[in-house]
């Protein structure tokens, strides 16, 4: 098993996705190329415990693999999390980030023959933005591709313009989104319907595509 590598990354970018997620943009300086697989994650050792694995904390990467020393986490702030009352009232541009990665075996299979049914909510959907965008980027031959994304609430559906957008440069990719509270996807009273073969009963909102 080859040892264990941390790097020393630094935040060049936040941006807020809605009243309590960012987006966090973490670079390598001490590498040009960061090397992971759509849908891994990496491990923060983070300055909140005396501990060591009281300190660690993972998190799904949200930005497709390109080449570069820079990957995009999607982080929401949970109420009396240690690890993100530091992310969200300390950490700024500049501030360096102690990681290990990437990990994790939740990834594409090598041949997309058949057809992929992604269903999330919250920041779950970061690794199969990654996976899409990979799709996507890469031109990968892949049958029909479903994301289905439920939520209590409009305000915490992520990436929502972006998902829509990706309909058309991937055909074969259609975007469903719910929320069972509060004010229901646009246009309303529309329950959602989703693939052949997939029960969501709790989905209740409006079909793109």
């Amino acid at each position: 098993m080859p040892p264990t590598i941390w790097y020393e990354g630094r935040v060049t970018r936040i941006d807020p996705l809605n009243s309590n997620t960012r987006s966090f943009w973490i670079e390598v300086p001490e590498t040009d190329r960061f090397d992971f697989q759509a849908g891994q994650f990496i491990t923060m050792d983070l300055p909140i415990h005396e501990k060591r694995l009281q300190r660690w904390r993972s998190y799904s990467i949200a930005s497709a693999p390109e080449g570069t020393n820079a990957f995009e986490l999607c982080i929401v702030q949970l109420e009396g999390g240690l690890a993100t009352k530091y992310l969200f009232e300390e950490v700024r541009v500049g501030t360096a980030i102690r990681f290990k990665g990437p990990g994790g075996a939740f990834v594409l299979p090598e041949t997309l023959d058949r057809d992929v049914v992604m269903i999330c909510t919250g920041t779950g959907v970061a690794p199969f933005r990654s996976m899409l965008l990979d799709i996507r980027n890469k031109d990968i031959p892949h049958r029909k591709l479903h994301l289905i994304f439920g939520t209590r609430f409009e305000e915490a559906i992520l990436y929502k313009a972006e998902f829509l957008d990706l309909m058309k440069s991937l055909p074969k990719f259609t975007y469903f989104r719910g929320v069972v509270e509060g004010k229901p996807c646009e246009p309303p009273g529309r329950p959602t319907r989703c693939p052949p073969g997939i029960r969501a009963p709790c989905l209740y909102g409006s079909l793109f595509g």
